[in-house]
């Protein structure tokens, strides 16, 4: 596996990066850092090491896995290997922790065991963000056993995106502690672009917008009562309680995650709906909730007429399939298994639609199509 990107797409990166800073929504850029680097996981945290105490977690992954194993591993980082090797790394520099380590001598641990399995943790490259007397934060990205160990190229393309981490973390920290927060529930309340609604663990809505009555009344996809959000395919209404359960229970720990869900339209005769599920941080001034939640964003995707945008660009239908993926969110690496194909056949039919497209990248790709509205 080869890394392939240009130097647009990485200014964009680098641009997500100082922009997940100010807005702390890291998806975007963590989630492309896992496309780009082939990996199943990235992760960061700051903790403030006078009080030991998380201040935030970042956590995105290409797979399931069961939040009390990421909050095992959030009790024992400090027993991590890969997180013992990052000690000896300054601040702004990185490491590839399987030249300190030799993975197949802790692969019979209790450890590797019950945490590196279950998180896939089998090669890591990590970096240090902010080491100084109060704060330290590192970054990591990893692949899984049955994955190839990074290489010299990924480890270049880790070294440049370190020092824009290490400024966008200091520029985050400082910002959550000088920032003046309103409330959660105004801040909902206001919000009108989106639909939104605040669920604890068992999905009981404890806030919901104007909006969220307003759209979420005229699709048969899903129903909205006064206490729960309903979704009309069972498979799907069991995947957002869990989901829900699971980001619900991860609100008391600092640790930011997200999940997605979408609803396509078999019919092609309305929008998808796009559902995103991401825990709220309880320890801050900003959230005035008392119980363990999450909150839930509901998006109408627009109907695209994907007949011209096919005739338009004689796309061919793997080459449509895969820009109807990537319009729905899918992440690339996940569209491997869902579309029974090779990362470097996904990426060839994606450079292909660049060419025919005219584009460079993705934003640029999504932002040309979506004037084929029906």
């Amino acid at each position: 596996m080869t890394i392939n990107i240009s130097t647009i797409e990485f200014s964009e990166l680098v641009e997500d990066i100082y922009s997940a800073a100010l807005t702390t929504d890291w998806s975007s850029a963590l989630n492309r850092i896992m496309e780009i680097t082939h990996s199943n996981k990235a992760f960061f945290f700051l903790e403030n090491v006078t009080d030991n105490e998380l201040v935030f977690m970042e956590f995105y992954t290409t797979f399931d896995y069961s939040s009390q194993v990421l909050l095992d591993y959030k009790s024992r980082t400090l027993e991590d290997p890969f997180y013992q090797v990052t000690k000896i790394v300054p601040e702004g520099g990185f490491v590839y922790c399987n030249e300190h380590i030799d993975i197949n001598e802790i692969s019979n641990t209790e450890y590797y065991k019950n945490i590196f399995v279950p998180l896939k943790s089998h090669f890591a490259l990590a970096g240090v963000m902010c080491r100084d007397s109060k704060y330290e934060s590192a970054l990591a990205i990893t692949r899984g056993s049955e994955q190839l160990a990074y290489n010299k190229e990924d480890c270049n393309f880790f070294g440049l995106l370190v020092p824009h981490l290490s400024k966008a973390i200091h520029i985050q920290k400082e910002l959550s502690i000088h920032r003046n927060y309103g409330k959660l529930t105004k801040s909902i309340m206001d919000q009108d672009s989106k639909a939104i609604l605040v669920c604890d663990s068992n999905g009981n809505i404890l806030l919901k917008n104007k909006t969220a009555d307003e759209e979420l009344t005229t699709t048969h996809s899903l129903e909205l009562t006064n206490k729960k959000l309903i979704l009309k395919e069972e498979i799907l209404q069991l995947q957002l309680n869990y989901y829900i359960n699971e980001c619900a229970n991860l609100s008391y720990n600092n640790i930011s995650m997200q999940e997605s869900i979408i609803i396509e339209d078999k019919l092609g005769i309305g929008p998808n709906i796009l559902i995103v599920i991401s825990p709220i941080v309880r320890n801050n001034d900003f959230v005035d909730i008392s119980l363990p939640c999450c909150l839930i964003t509901i998006t109408f995707q627009k109907l695209l007429n994907w007949k011209n945008i096919c005739e338009s660009y004689n796309l061919t239908p793997k080459e449509l399939e895969l820009l109807q993926a990537l319009y729905s969110k899918k992440k690339l690496i996940a569209l491997t298994c869902e579309l029974n194909v090779s990362y470097n056949t996904l990426k060839n039919h994606l450079q292909s639609i660049f060419r025919k497209l005219e584009v460079n990248s993705q934003a640029e790709l999504l932002i040309k199509i979506s004037i084929y509205n029906n």
